[in-house]
């Protein structure tokens, strides 16, 4: 199937497909059925590049670093994921449109594995967590209620990692949870491998 470069594909169905996103390929697919497809896409800190999609049996590839951005608006179903992700929002979208208040019905996130991909600082929002698949240590998981109730406890956190943890207590309520990695969270939050390993071993429930 042929692509021709900075086209927009809105209102396709499309098996079996190599796609590129970006700059040397389309601009974006809009309102489109994928099954079966490689999805290539030059991330932009911005612009993720597929809108209101429905994508089965996928394996999606971002190139570059994407950052600060979400990965909101789609449904992706036995996907699988690669690419550095650092702080990009997955799930479904808990905030209404800012003009007509209405919220997206899209942002499915079932079956799919992260198991390629390093994901620093993400957040997952309304997901079955048991239902995806994640890298092994250094990265990590850690589910919003186990997250909320460390908030709560009386006690003391290595360095300054009682920041984070007061951070998510005051997340949205359909945050499922945070993703990290020992090395972002040793920096950021001035604290050895160990006080890391032991401050997630006391949280409990983390994923890693």
């Amino acid at each position: 199937m042929d692509f021709q470069v900075g086209q927009i594909i809105r209102g396709r169905s499309i098996d079996q497909a190599q796609i590129v996103i970006g700059s040397a390929g389309i601009a974006s697919l809009v309102d489109c059925e994928l099954s079966r497809c490689t999805v290539k896409v030059a991330s932009t800190e911005f612009a993720p590049g597929i809108y209101g999609s429905r994508l089965s049996d996928c394996t999606v590839i971002y190139s570059g670093r994407p950052k600060n951005m979400p990965i909101f608006s789609n449904d992706f179903l036995r996907c699988a994921f690669e690419g550095k992700f650092r702080a990009v929002d997955f799930g479904r979208n808990p905030w209404p449109d800012g003009r007509t208040y209405a919220v997206e019905r899209s942002g499915e996130l079932s079956d799919c594995s992260f198991e390629q991909s390093t994901l620093e600082m993400c957040r997952l929002f309304a997901v079955d967590l048991d239902r995806l698949k994640f890298a092994a240590w250094p990265q990590f998981i850690i589910p919003q209620p186990a997250a909320i109730a460390a908030a709560a406890q009386r006690r003391s956190w290595p360095g300054t990692f009682s920041r984070f943890l007061q951070v998510s207590a005051s997340e949205h309520p359909s945050l499922s949870a945070v993703t990290g990695t020992q090395a972002e969270f040793t920096k950021k939050y001035g604290i050895s491998e160990r006080e890391l390993i032991e401050a997630l071993e006391s949280i409990g429930g983390v994923l890693r």
